[in-house]
């Protein structure tokens, strides 16, 4: 599976959790943010990381950052089908 293919099946909170990540935000801020406790924090956050196979703590922050431009790509293209069909 492609990351493309992998960043379609992302739900929506995992993807508030990789932007959070990319502001620089600690798990406890992550937390306190979207109204949930650290542990979901943890929990969302090695599902995202069981998903691209990333281990280590360097390779988590460009995994973060990847996913994060990919996401914005996608939303850049749904928001431009959508203004060409209006």
């Amino acid at each position: 599976m492609t990351t493309a293919e992998i960043l379609q099946t992302i739900p929506p909170r995992e993807k508030e959790i990789v932007g959070l990540l990319l502001e620089g935000c600690s798990t406890k801020e992550m937390a306190g943010r979207l109204g949930i406790q650290q542990r979901t924090v943890k929990s969302y956050l090695n599902k995202l990381f069981i998903k691209f196979g990333v281990s280590s703590g360097i390779k988590r922050v460009k995994l973060a950052s990847m996913l994060y431009r990919e996401i914005k790509q996608i939303e850049e293209k749904e928001e431009l089908k959508d203004d060409k069909n209006t």
